[in-house]
């Protein structure tokens, strides 16, 4: 049989890349050289996953000095926020067959050395990137509990001077907390040291979120207060917070009442870590895939007939508002990070494999986006794994995919060295009943007819799994 191109000779003979597209080359351009791009983009998309950690590190350290001046750390956190972007070298795709790791770690410290330049400060880094937003975190968080009634009085007090970026920031107590922690992560200044009330307030300056040359004090005299302005501040205050949280701004977890508005995120991460271990549903987690029932199509007219016969059984989130519907989410993820843990037998599971914006509230980081149609991802020197979470308080049997979902889905529907899984979580709530489910990509080969279209809208996937 005739080989069809050079690539077909290149591996009919296992020519190395190298020397057949320098033979290419003394033709006179009559022949393309052969090119390896798709496979070495893909191992290079894999590389710089395994590797950022790492990246990370290098790059908290080159900025040190920076930090340690309390100057903006601009550079330092687009740098951070791109380390995954890191264009490869076109010169690999024609020169090598394997892409060796060593090539792409040059690459690699060439971008360091390019984006960000050496400033390290005299003494190293006590924390690590983990411990130093988990540790910087709740401590911002404490001061801003501390501050904010204060700030709230003060910037409604007749005659404050200051600007009005910073009332805003402080005139709400409720969003003062989402907004300076979010300025916080993004801005980079929780990733590096331990930080005490002056270095915060010094911080939150620096972002113009703090009077210029206020010391972090509580004495309300040093701010021109008195306990009845606050009193009324404070009144206010929870009037305002009172009538934003009338409707529907509790979940249950575990048998308790817990909040489910944003600045509650925190107590429900600490009550899903301290009762991870004892969910039965954890202490054998399988890599398979579930097995499920073929489903029948829907009837013409929109009836349906399953497989199982069953009728559809109603959402318990339907009623649910949506600060309810966020919050039980959010515990469908930390669900999956404990399940991802022992799947994949990780350490962590850190920003390199949490992409979603979940992650951002739980780990103090700073870029985590829903629009990737997944919301962790696990590389493996051979595979990529992308998982998708879908949790309910029930157990439907259905779950919602949005446009940017059902997009990843389909890009990796071959189901080979990327693998697109749907976690399906029932009984977020309950950690004794919390049951997870594996689902095959819904686009796969392999998930034909195990699942159906239900519904109008936004696409919906009903199955039945066997018994």
């Amino acid at each position: 049989m005739p080989l069809v191109d050079l690539s077909e000779l290149k591996a009919e003979f296992s020519l190395p890349i190298a020397r057949l597209n320098a033979a290419i080359a003394l033709l006179g351009g009559r022949y393309k050289p052969v090119t390896n791009e798709h496979m070495h983009r893909d191992a290079w998309t894999r590389h710089l996953r395994q590797r950022l950690p790492e990246t990370i590190e290098r790059l908290r350290e080159r900025a040190s000095g920076t930090f340690d001046r309390r100057e903006p750390l601009t550079a330092y956190a687009a740098a951070r926020d791109d380390a995954l972007e890191i264009p490869p070298d076109p010169a690999w795709y024609t020169t090598y067959d394997e892409l060796p790791d060593a090539v792409m770690d040059a690459h690699i410290e060439q971008w360091i050395a390019a984006r960000l330049p050496v400033d390290v400060a005299e003494a190293p880094l006590s924390l690590t990137l983990t411990d130093s937003r988990a540790t910087n975190g709740a401590r911002l968080r404490e001061f801003l509990t501390k501050f904010s009634p204060v700030l709230a009085a003060w910037v409604r007090a007749p005659g404050a001077t200051t600007t009005a970026e910073i009332r805003l920031a402080w005139a709400n107590p409720e969003a003062t907390c989402d907004a300076c922690t979010a300025q916080a992560r993004d801005g980079g200044w929780l990733d590096f040291r331990p930080l005490d009330e002056e270095a915060i307030a010094s911080w939150l300056t620096v972002d113009g979120l703090w009077p210029v040359g206020r010391a972090a004090s509580a004495d309300l005299a040093t701010w021109g207060l008195s306990p009845d302005s606050i009193a009324s501040s404070e009144e206010r205050a929870k009037a305002e917070r009172a009538e934003q949280r009338r409707r529907r701004t509790q979940v249950e977890f575990a048998g308790v009442t817990m909040s489910a508005l944003s600045d509650g995120y925190a107590n429900l991460v600490a009550a899903v870590a301290a009762i991870a271990d004892q969910a039965p549903a954890l202490e054998h987690v399988s890599p398979n895939d579930a097995t499920l029932e073929p489903m029948d199509l829907p009837k013409p007219g929109g009836g349906s007939s399953g497989g199982s016969n069953r009728g559809a059984p109603k959402l318990a989130e339907s009623g649910m508002s949506d600060e309810q519907k966020l919050a039980v989410g959010l515990i469908g993820e930390l669900w999956a990070r404990e399940w991802l843990r022992r799947r994949h037998r990780l350490e962590i599971v850190d920003e390199n494999i949490w992409v979603s914006r979940y992650r951002d509230a739980v780990l103090n980081t700073s870029g985590g986006s829903d629009s990737c149609g997944y919301d962790f991802i696990v590389a493996t020197k051979s595979r990529t794994y992308y998982y998708e979470v879908k949790a309910s308080t029930g157990d439907p049997l259905r779950f919602e995919m949005g446009p940017t979902e059902i997009v990843a889905a389909q890009r990796y529907r071959a189901d080979r060295e990327h693998r697109y899984r749907i976690l399906y979580l029932a009984f977020v709530s309950d950690p004794a009943r919390m049951t997870p489910k594996l689902l095959a990509n819904p686009f796969s080969a392999k998930a034909a007819r195990k699942f159906r279209v239900v519904g109008k809208g936004s696409v919906v996937y009903e199955f039945d799994p066997t018994q």
